[in-house]
């Protein structure tokens, strides 16, 4: 009781505390990596913000193991990398002599892995999931990131249903996280279930042999199956990574 006691008292204002590593000088910090897009990128944080002397070329102050060609611009206090693939890890090196806005230059060579794993995997609508029904229609477009199936339930919503329904057009949410709207309750007072069913998504091209991995694969489900003809009402499809 007496400990628990102890570790309520309040520091005084002048306390020593924890803060911001303070680097002399102009050095590298950190690596941040931003892997929400089709292409990653990642980003050298420096200790000042980098020279704008367009007579520099940071590209020279950058080596690749593997060489692989990047898109390099500075910003700020970051010098970032893109245009790199996902599954192939490299070692990067940031020569000596990188300079700061200031004139101050880093003095050694930094050596990092630069890795970026794979791609978070992701199920969504091309564009926004809402379309208007026509008999030449090839079907609904799903967008799908190192996914090898999809479980597909489409309900049927009558015209006369349909008036406590809204028709919005869908938001893309991170796996793992949460959003007003549910996946189980969508359609789940008003609509008839009249399909169910998997479809595999192919992660190695067939004629190329090539990986599909970290790419984004377009796949289109006919809805003339499921549907089988055109009526008064609306269709909700539920889709989601088996």
């Amino acid at each position: 009781i007496q400990g628990f006691a102890n570790s309520q008292t309040v520091r005084s204002a002048d306390a020593p505390r924890l803060g911001p590593k303070i680097v002399d000088g102009m050095a590298f910090l950190r690596l941040r990596i931003d892997t929400d897009q089709e292409a990653p990128k990642a980003c050298l944080e420096f200790s000042q913000p980098l020279s704008t002397d367009s007579n520099v070329n940071y590209r020279d102050y950058i080596a690749l193991d593997p060489e692989a060609q990047a898109n390099v611009e500075a910003n700020g206090q970051l010098l970032c990398l893109a245009g790199l693939p996902y599954d192939v890890d490299r070692q990067l090196t940031i020569k000596a002599g990188l300079p700061s806005s200031t004139g101050e230059k880093t003095d050694r060579d930094e050596v990092i892995t630069l890795s970026f794993g794979d791609r978070p995997a992701f199920v969504g609508f091309a564009g926004s999931g809402t379309i208007l029904p026509r008999a030449e229609a090839d079907g609904l477009g799903i967008e799908t990131v190192n996914v090898s199936q999809l479980e597909i339930e489409v309900l049927r919503v009558n015209d006369r249903a349909l008036v406590r329904e809204t028709i919005s057009p869908g938001e893309s949410i991170a796996e793992g996280s949460w959003d007003w709207w549910s996946y189980e309750d969508a359609a789940s007072a008003s609509g008839v279930s009249v399909f169910k069913g998997k479809i595999d998504i192919p992660l190695v091209d067939a004629k190329t042999k090539q990986s599909k991995r970290n790419t984004t694969i377009t796949t289109v489900f006919p809805l003339g199956a499921p549907l089988k003809e055109l009526k008064p009402g609306a269709s909700v499809v539920k889709v989601k990574d088996t």
